[in-house]
């Protein structure tokens, strides 16, 4: 039985984001549509050479590409508003730990994904 493969966007191309980009490259389930990153250069090097869009921030990946799940490896400081802003768009949201470092902080996540 064949499965769909997921559509999925990396937010962040730093060490956590390359290696989930080596995982997403590798899986046979994982159609990697867009590389988001404030690093023009590392975007659009990736981009070139995988065939893969690339977007300076999360707002502009949110506005043009149709992806099911978005991948975020920023900094942990970030990742409140990328899944919120991923989840309010209808996105499934991988997350690198730790999650937030904050209780209310993790509500406002709690709130957005549920």
């Amino acid at each position: 039985m064949d499965m769909k493969k997921v559509k999925t966007a990396i937010v962040g191309l730093g060490f956590i984001g390359m290696t989930h980009f080596k995982g997403h490259i590798g899986s046979p389930n994982i159609e990697l549509k867009a590389l988001v990153d404030v690093n023009e250069v590392v975007g659009k090097r990736l981009s070139s050479q995988f065939d893969i869009r690339y977007y300076p921030n999360i707002d502009d990946l949110l506005q043009n590409e149709e992806v099911d799940m978005v991948d975020i490896c920023v900094p942990t400081w970030l990742h409140e508003d990328c899944i919120i802003k991923a989840a309010q768009k209808g996105k499934h949201v991988l997350c690198e730990k730790p999650l937030t470092f904050k209780l209310e902080s993790f509500e406002r996540i709690e709130k957005a994904v549920a």
